[in-house]
C-alpha cells in the first residue's frame, strides 16, 4: 500500500467523488481533473498491469455499518464509488472533510485491495495513492455469550467497511470478501446487558482465512443462576436445591421461588426471607402429594433481581411403602410371581412358576388362571401389541417359545425353535413389541428382531456408535413411545437407548449396579438391578440424571427380593413380582 500527500491551493471539503489522472491519459470520475482530489491507480496482481473497470470506494476510517432501525436492518455507511479507467486510474474529485479515510478496491472476481488511513489534512491537498489487487481473504471465529443467549443476535463489524456479518446458531461466523489489511473488529449484541467487544488489529492475508478463535462478550447485568438441580429425601421429605456459583462481583445473593404446578399458581414472592449467600437451599415446607416448580434468581448489591433460572419440578411424596400383597392363595412361596403386564381390558396378567398365568382385575381381585396346558412350563407375560394380543414367554424343558394370545386369552400362535432352520432361542431373557409389530427378543448376548410373519430380520450384538459397542448379558428391553429401544445391558453396567437401526442415542452408566429390567413413568426410569449382594429397585431421574431413591425389599415378608423380574409402574405405583406380588407406593 502506498500513499503520498501533495498540498495545493484548493480546499478539500465534505464529500467524496471520483476520477484521477497522473498523466495526460483519460481518467475515471464524475468531473474534470482538479487539484482538490484523492487520486490513485490500481494494478492487477502482478503489480505492473493497470486494472481497468475496478470498483473503488472511499469512506471515513471510523465508519461502521449501520445496524440501527426496525429489526436491526443494515444500512450502508456513507460511501462514494467510482470505477477505474482503462489505465487503472481513478479520481475522487469532490470536496472531502478532513480526516482519515479508507479506500477499497474490488474487481468483482474475488480480488481486492484496501488502502488504510488515507489522511486528508487541514489545508487544500491532493492525495495520491496506489495499490495492487490480491485474492480476498476472510476472518472466521466463534462468538460466545458469557451468560447465554442466541449468538445470532450479535453483529460483527469492521472499522472502515460498510458491511457486517453475524454468527449462526452455534456462534460460528465468517466475515468474507476482505482485502489484505489489518482490521479493527467491533462486536455488538442486540441482547440486553452485553458490552460491546472491540478486537483490534486483526490481520488478513490475501487468499487466507484468519481464525480469531472464540470472542466472548461480557455480560454487564445480573447473571442468571445456572445448572439448577435438586435432590429429594423421601424419608424426611426435604427438597435440596443446588446451582452454580455466579460471579460474586456482580451479585450479593440469591432468591428462591416456588410455585404449585397442580394449582398452576404464580410465584411472585421468594420463599427465603433474606438473600441466600450459598448455592444450596433446603425446603421442607412442601405438602405431600403436591408438585412444585423451583427457580432461582440472583440479587445485586442494590437489591435488584435478575432473570430467574430454568425451573426444576418435584412431586412431594412419602417414603415408598409396601401397601399390598395380592391374594396369597394364588401367588405364594409355592409358585411365586415372575412377571406382570397390563392388557387392553385393564386386567393384570401375572406369570407363575410352572402354573400358568394368573389374571387379576383392576382392583386386584383374582379372575382365573390361563395357560396351564401340558406343553406350557413357566410363563412370563411380556407385552401387548396394538391389537390387544398378548405375548407370553414360555420356558419349558423341551425349549423356549413365544405364545401369542388374543385379547380373550385364547392361543392363536406359538413361535418356537422348530419354526427356524436352527434353534434361535437359548437363554431367553425378555421380549417386547415395537410400534411396527416386530417382536424384540433378548436371547443371551444377542437381540433378535422378528417380524409379524415370524422371520428373523436382525440379529444384533453391538450398539453402533457406543464407546463400548458389544452387548454383555442384556436382560430386559423396553420400547418407548418414540419406538426407541432401551436395553438393560447388565454386565456392562449400563442402560443404552438406541433407534430402530441400533444407533446409540443415550447411555446411562453405573459403577456397581447391573440393570436387569426397566420401566418408565414420566421423567423417572425404574430399574430392578443386581448389586454385589442383592437385588434392588432403583428410581433414576432422567432430567437431573441422578438416582432419586432405592427399594431394597426390606419391607417384604422375606426382607429382600429373591429375583429380578419384569415389573410394572403406573402413576408412581410399583407392581413387583417376586415370591409374592408386591405393590409399592
Amino acid at each position: 500500500m502506498k500513499s503520498t500527500c501533495i498540498f495545493s491551493s484548493v480546499l478539500i471539503s465534505a464529500c467524496i467523488l471520483a476520477a484521477f489522472m497522473c498523466t495526460n491519459q483519460p481518467t475515471a470520475g464524475n468531473s474534470s481533473q482538479t487539484p482538490n482530489a484523492v487520486v490513485g491507480m490500481i494494478y492487477k496482481s502482478d503489480g505492473k498491469t493497470p486494472a481497468a473497470g475496478v470498483k473503488v470506494a472511499i469512506r471515513l476510517r471510523k465508519t461502521l455499518a449501520d445496524i440501527s432501525g426496525s429489526g436491526l436492518v443494515k444500512k450502508l455507511a456513507d460511501t462514494a464509488t467510482v470505477f477505474t479507467d482503462d489505465y487503472g486510474n481513478f479520481t475522487f474529485d469532490s470536496t472531502l472533510d478532513t480526516g482519515l479515510y479508507v479506500v477499497e478496491a474490488d474487481d468483482g472476481n474475488g480480488n481486492m485491495a484496501l488502502i488504510d488511513s488515507v489522511k486528508v489534512g487541514d489545508t487544500d491537498s491532493t492525495v495520491h495513492i496506489e495499490d495492487t489487487l490480491r485474492p480476498a481473504g476472510a476472518i472466521t471465529g466463534v462468538v460466545y455469550l458469557s451468560e447465554g443467549g442466541d449468538p445470532r443476535k450479535v453483529f460483527i463489524l469492521a472499522m472502515g467497511l460498510d458491511r457486517f456479518t453475524g454468527p449462526d446458531s452455534t456462534g460460528r461466523f465468517t466475515f468474507g470478501n476482505m482485502a489484505e489489511a489489518i482490521y479493527d473488529l467491533t462486536l455488538i449484541s442486540s441482547l440486553d446487558d452485553y458490552a460491546v467487544l472491540e478486537v483490534p488489529e486483526v490481520e488478513v492475508v490475501a487468499g487466507n482465512t484468519r481464525d480469531v478463535d472464540t470472542l466472548m462478550l461480557q455480560f454487564t447485568g445480573i447473571p442468571v443462576p445456572r445448572w439448577l438441580k435438586f435432590s429429594y429425601d423421601t424419608l424426611k421429605q426435604i427438597v435440596t436445591l443446588m446451582w452454580n456459583q455466579a460471579d460474586t462481583t456482580m451479585i450479593s445473593g440469591y432468591h428462591v421461588y416456588r410455585r404449585n404446578v397442580d394449582s398452576n399458581s404464580v410465584a411472585t414472592i421468594p420463599i427465603n426471607k433474606h438473600p441466600i449467600i450459598d448455592t444450596l437451599y433446603c425446603d421442607s415446607t412442601g405438602i405431600q402429594g403436591q408438585t412444585y416448580e423451583y427457580r432461582v434468581a440472583a440479587v445485586d448489591e442494590n437489591a435488584m433481581e435478575g432473570t430467574k433460572s430454568t425451573g426444576v419440578s418435584i412431586r412431594i411424596t412419602a417414603a415408598i411403602q409396601l401397601v399390598m400383597i395380592w391374594d396369597s392363595s394364588v401367588i405364594n412361596s409355592n409358585n411365586g410371581a415372575n412377571s406382570i403386564i397390563k392388557d387392553t381390558k385393564q386386567n393384570y396378567l401375572v406369570g407363575l412358576w410352572h402354573e400358568g398365568v394368573a389374571v387379576f382385575d383392576s382392583t386386584g381381585t383374582f379372575i382365573k388362571t390361563i395357560l396351564q396346558d401340558p406343553d406350557i412350563g413357566s410363563c412370563y407375560p411380556r407385552d401387548v401389541d396394538m391389537q390387544g394380543n398378548i405375548y407370553v414367554q414360555n420356558q419349558y424343558a423341551r425349549g423356549h417359545s413365544i405364545v401369542i394370545l388374543n385379547p380373550d386369552y385364547e392361543r392363536i400362535k406359538t413361535i418356537s425353535n422348530t419354526d427356524f432352520d436352527t434353534a434361535i432361542f437359548s437363554d431367553f431373557n425378555d421380549l417386547q413389541i415395537d410400534n411396527a409389530g416386530n417382536i424384540i427378543v433378548v436371547n443371551s448376548d444377542t437381540i433378535l428382531v422378528i417380524d409379524t410373519a415370524g422371520n428373523v430380520k436382525k440379529k444384533v450384538t453391538d450398539v453402533v456408535g457406543s464407546p463400548v459397542e458389544r452387548l454383555r448379558g442384556p436382560r430386559g428391553v423396553l420400547v418407548d413411545k418414540n419406538d426407541n429401544l432401551w436395553i438393560a445391558d447388565a454386565l456392562n453396567r449400563r442402560v443404552v437407548v438406541v433407534d430402530t437401526a441400533f444407533q446409540i442415542l443415550k447411555e446411562i452408566a453405573f459403577e456397581s449396579i447391573m440393570p436387569a429390567y426397566l420401566a418408565i413413568d414420566g421423567d423417572l426410569l425404574y430399574m430392578v438391578c443386581f448389586t454385589e449382594s442383592d437385588k434392588r429397585i432403583f428410581v433414576y431421574d432422567l432430567v437431573n440424571e441422578e438416582i432419586r431413591t432405592t427399594i431394597d425389599g426390606s419391607q417384604t415378608p422375606y426382607k429382600k427380593f429373591y429375583s429380578a423380574h419384569r415389573f410394572l409402574v403406573e402413576s408412581g405405583t410399583i407392581y413387583y413380582p417376586d415370591t409374592y406380588l408386591y405393590l409399592f407406593l
